[in-house]
């Protein structure tokens, strides 16, 4: 993370890349998570090493509006995005005790919320994604293990969990996933030019999530069922030159 961190401008994004907004907002939400898990595990010390720094990061990627930038206008096509900022924002907001950060956090999620269809679908390019619907509903659940809001946060469950049901169809007896008809993965490349393959880390990260949120066992066997596959396995094992 003193790497990452080594990168961030004053201001406190990260200029690099085709797409700073996005990089800075992944980074922002892993290394707050980081920085709350010390502070809940009891290691203040190693927290407030990068506290500061997150809660920059938040608050740069707080002021980034849609009528000043043209990548803030494609990241609504993609609803996985609203999920990630919401939970970089919240998290910022949580470090800080800033309720302006928190305020913007909520913009987010429910443009997210918004964003879902009645069959449970976070679209990405204005349809259906397998992979970037288990990422809506991971950041969606890191989202929403920090909302303090009761009816809030019962509101996002009830999302998420759709999304899961959905998500919960597409996984095949032996624990493999169906991606037929997505819109993005095994049709585009990721930054270092290989192609999308079902994340099958993520998705099974999204239906234990959800299992956890909404106490859902069917949801939980699914994502049991997805680790124990031979797909999952394969995912997660290095190819052999």
């Amino acid at each position: 993370m003193q790497w990452g961190i080594e990168l961030q401008t004053p201001q406190g994004g990260f200029p690099q890349g085709r797409e700073p907004i996005h990089s800075t907002t992944l980074f922002t939400e892993a290394a707050g998570r980081s920085v709350l898990v010390d502070y809940a595990l009891g290691s203040p010390d190693r927290a407030l090493a990068f506290a500061d720094d997150v809660v920059r990061a938040a608050r740069w990627l707080g002021m980034q509006r849609p009528e000043v930038s043209p990548e803030m206008v494609n990241n609504a096509r993609f609803t996985h995005r609203m999920w990630s900022m919401a939970a970089a924002l919240a998290y910022g907001a949580q470090i800080a005790n800033d309720d302006s950060l928190e305020a913007r956090s909520t913009e987010f999620a429910d443009q997210a919320l918004a964003a879902e269809t009645s069959e449970g679908i976070f679209p990405e390019k204005g349809s259906y994604d397998l992979g970037y619907q288990a990422a809506s509903i991971v950041f969606g659940a890191r989202y929403a293990a920090v909302v303090r809001d009761p009816v809030r946060r019962a509101r996002v469950v009830a999302a998420l969990t759709r999304g899961a049901i959905w998500l919960e169809g597409r996984v095949q007896e032996d624990g493999s996933a169906d991606p037929s008809g997505s819109t993005r993965i095994l049709k585009e490349r990721d930054r270092y030019g290989n192609v999308k393959h079902i994340p099958y880390g993520m998705v099974a990260e999204a239906l234990a999530s959800a299992a956890w949120l909404s106490h859902r066992s069917d949801l939980s066997g699914a994502a049991t069922r997805v680790v124990e596959s031979e797909a999952f396995k394969k995912y997660f094992t290095p190819a052999r030159p």
